[in-house]
């Protein structure tokens, strides 16, 4: 068995990431809701805001099963808040 020294922690070290949702840019002719700019962890603090059961694991796997569909910009996906509110209630968007 090893032996492993542990030091104390200390809490004004510790960064805490958080998430925030921005209301949509304005285009004129496009629908606010039809915008794709949440990435990932942002549906999930937008679904979450609005239903306390959604969990990360919920959308991740959504996205990975494609129920959750968005569109690919550079190296990630970008979801709109539309297409998040239709998969959330069951819906088609």
């Amino acid at each position: 068995m090893s032996y492993q020294a542990t030091a104390p922690v200390d809490p004004a070290s510790i960064t805490v990431t958080t998430t925030e949702v921005v209301p949509p840019a304005t285009v004129p002719g496009i629908e606010p809701l039809d915008i794709n700019d949440l990435s990932e962890p942002q549906v999930f603090a937008y679904l979450h805001a609005i239903n306390p059961h959604i969990t990360r694991r919920m959308v991740r796997d959504a996205v990975l099963r494609k129920e959750l569909r968005g569109v690919r910009r550079g190296n990630k996906h970008l979801f709109s808040r539309r297409i998040a509110l239709a998969w959330m209630t069951g819906g088609v968007a």
